[in-house]
């Protein structure tokens, strides 16, 4: 409650117990004031942390590097929802996927039945569709 707000009671209440009130409220409200100081003095706020990136993290419209491709070009291409994958898969939406990062994604998805393969998607066996 703020120092400066004033405390409403009912207009059928004596006088003298409003003054009274008052005064306790603001002999507490004071009290709450020094026991919080005394509080941050003996268990200071940690700093905040820092939430972790996600890995390969690129901005919207940055080439992903040689060797990847764009996890929600690639999401897309197996009627996947990207954000979806990139939370499950740990990494950000923009992210890019190296082919070890496929074959997690492939080897989570393949059996979904919204799952669309695609031409390099492995076979059974293992070997790339041909």
């Amino acid at each position: 409650m703020a120092a400066d707000r004033q405390l409403r009671l009912p207009p059928s209440m004596p006088r003298p117990t409003l003054i009274g009130l008052a005064e306790q409220v603001k002999r507490l409200q004071e009290d709450l004031a020094t026991l919080r100081r005394q509080v941050e003095t003996f268990h200071p706020k940690p700093p905040a942390a820092t939430p972790e990136k996600p890995r390969n993290r690129r901005k919207k419209g940055e080439s992903v590097p040689a060797g990847q491709v764009s996890l929600s070009n690639f999401a897309r291409l197996h009627n996947v929802n990207a954000y979806r994958a990139a939370g499950i898969l740990h990494l950000g939406v923009h992210a890019g996927l190296d082919q070890a990062a496929r074959t997690r994604f492939y080897q989570r998805w393949r059996g979904e039945s919204e799952f669309r393969r695609c031409s390099e998607c492995p076979t059974e066996e293992g070997q790339p569709h041909g």
